[in-house]
């Protein structure tokens, strides 16, 4: 694999102390040592509530570095991702960090992007793809696709019904913790 996303797992027989992301001893010494991956690793989200309660973002970043996490992922909010940011510098000032460290990420994921081509951002001719959108041809197979992508497994919610024309029905999306470590 070229890249991976950890887990925020405790997983006590190979480190008693540390969620699996914020572990040298399963991110460095069995997944790079011992099981020879190269690629770039990823974490779960950061700010999730088994990090952000039990290690605070800010020194939870700084272990996950350590660890020998590549790329941080945050998706809450904008004060989380400086709190990582601010911690990643001042570890880095003081040495808990290593620049060797920072150098061995970098140097993984400009591999994975060299691979793929996304190294340097294309040249995008704004007005070539705003006229390609608006294409009445491309708008069609555009909606033909999004019509034919659907289906509908099951009818819980009534969806047949709405045929008729006669009910108004509004959907938002859900957010739901299928497997107990998201957010509630």
């Amino acid at each position: 694999a070229d890249a991976l996303m950890t887990c925020h797992v405790l997983f006590e027989q190979i480190d008693p102390e540390h969620p699996a992301t914020l572990s040298k001893k399963i991110m460095t010494d069995l997944l790079r040592k011992e099981m020879g991956f190269t690629g770039v690793a990823i974490t779960d989200c950061m700010a999730m509530q088994a990090i952000q309660r039990t290690y605070g973002i800010g020194p939870g970043a700084v272990l996950a570095v350590n660890a020998g996490c590549d790329i941080l992922c945050f998706s809450h909010t904008y004060e989380s991702v400086s709190q990582a940011v601010n911690a990643i510098y001042e570890a880095v000032e003081n040495g808990v960090i290593s620049v060797e460290r920072i150098q061995e990420s970098y140097d993984r994921i400009v591999a994975m992007k060299k691979k793929y081509g996304v190294l340097t951002p294309p040249v995008i001719d704004v007005e070539h793809a705003k006229a390609v959108m608006q294409d009445p041809e491309v708008m069609a197979f555009n909606r033909q696709q999004s019509r034919e992508s659907m289906l509908l497994q099951y009818d819980n919610g009534g969806l047949a019904a709405m045929k008729s024309g006669k009910r108004v029905r509004y959907f938002a999306p859900e957010s739901i913790a299928v497997t107990g470590a998201e957010d509630a």
